[in-house]
């Protein structure tokens, strides 16, 4: 985990391993999906991929220099089969939203699911996070791997054949799809964040690992709103 300056990505923090043995050695914990930032902290999705994820957990870091609070809960494994992928955070309605990693409108998880701010940041460590309510996505979004709330609306960066962004009404469950992203076919879309740097700097900033031709590992891009 790795924490950079936006100007000049110069790294001011990092954890080498930062899943600590108390998740990793209970839960099989072993990888980390897309964050989020909220108060100080860095809400982490963990899963546990090697135990065919059954115990998705959501668990708190201080973003100052990103080290463990001791702080995590436990997500239902009824609402999220195949792992965490992403959180995101909705500070205006003070609720949390993941959604289930393969979506299937036949067997119900094409959702949102909701939780409370509230109890992420104060139930006792290890408490299983309540659902406050599931929202019916109007179509499957399967591989969702980041999500990031703007201007009311929940935005997705799918690793779909299209490489695709939707937006999403967190309300009513409408989905919309909004652009393809310019990556090379054989890359795979990350985690996103939303952030207004103006028309130059862009708003939604989307991480990608790369292949073929690119020959870096990992890069980020920077998508603006036109018209």
């Amino acid at each position: 985990m790795v924490k950079a300056t936006v100007a000049n990505d110069s790294e001011v923090a990092s954890s080498v391993a930062p899943i600590p043995w108390d998740l990793s050695g209970t839960y099989g914990s072993d990888h980390i999906g897309d964050v989020e930032y909220y108060g100080g902290y860095v809400i982490a999705p963990i899963e546990d991929g090697g135990r065919d994820y059954q115990h998705p957990l959501l668990a708190l870091y201080n973003a100052s220099d990103l080290t463990y609070t001791g702080r995590y809960v436990q997500l239902p494994l009824a609402q999220m089969p195949g792992g965490v992928p992403w959180v995101a955070v909705d500070a205006a309605a003070g609720l949390v939203y993941t959604s289930p990693w393969d979506q299937d409108a036949a067997n119900g998880t094409n959702k949102l699911v909701a939780y409370s701010l509230n109890d992420l940041l104060n139930l006792p460590a290890g408490s299983t996070l309540p659902v406050v309510r599931t929202v019916t996505l109007s179509q499957p979004l399967s591989r969702i791997q980041g999500a990031a709330m703007w201007q009311g609306r929940l935005y997705a960066s799918v690793d779909d054949s299209a490489k695709s962004v939707y937006s999403i009404d967190v309300s009513t469950g409408q989905v919309g799809y909004e652009f393809h992203q310019d990556v090379e076919s054989g890359d795979e879309v990350q985690g996103i964040a939303a952030w207004d740097y103006g028309p130059s700097g862009g708003q939604l900033h989307i991480v990608n690992v790369g292949s073929g031709w690119k020959s870096i590992f990992l890069y980020l891009q920077h998508y603006t709103t036109t018209g």
